[in-house]
Formats: C-alpha cells, sequence, structure tokens
C-alpha cells in the first residue's frame, strides 16, 4: 500500500472568487511543498478521501485531501487537485 500524505486547503472567500493557500504534508507528517493561488474560481478535487475541518481553522474554510502523490492544477480560475488515497 502505497503512502498516504495530506494537502490540507485554505479557502479565503472574496467577492466572486477565493484566494487559496494550499500545503502538502508527506505520510511522515512533514511539510513537503507550498502553493498559493488568486482569482479561483472554482475547486475540483479528485481523491478518495477529502474531509472538511473546523478544527484547523473557524475562517477560512479548511480542507483535507488525503493523496498519494498530489497533482495540483491551475487554469482558467478553476483549482484543480488530483491524487490517490485510502482504499
Amino acid at each position: 500500500m502505497a503512502a498516504v500524505g495530506k494537502v490540507v486547503l485554505y479557502l479565503y472567500p472574496m467577492f466572486e472568487e477565493y484566494a487559496v493557500k494550499a500545503f502538502y504534508y508527506s505520510d511522515e507528517g512533514r511539510l513537503a511543498e507550498t502553493w498559493e493561488f488568486k482569482e479561483v474560481k472554482n475547486v475540483v478535487i479528485t481523491a478518495k478521501q477529502v474531509s472538511l475541518s473546523r478544527q484547523l481553522a473557524k475562517e477560512p474554510l479548511a480542507i483535507v485531501v488525503d493523496v498519494e502523490r498530489p497533482v495540483v492544477e491551475f487554469k482558467g480560475g478553476v483549482l484543480k487537485i488530483a491524487g490517490g488515497g485510502r482504499e
């Protein structure tokens, strides 16, 4: 079974769009990569497990995505997060 890390997304609501900060933590819990995006109109997540977490932050909205190898793409206002996850 492949090791599963986590991408934690923080969505900051703006007028008609989001600002997004994303952090990828390896299966060992170490911060491995970070991203920041502005003018995000849509967020599309393809993974086996996605959860919302109010424990991480009340504002902004925090989304936790379990991934094996994250693929992060941003084009035309659409942020795509993809990766495998738990069975």
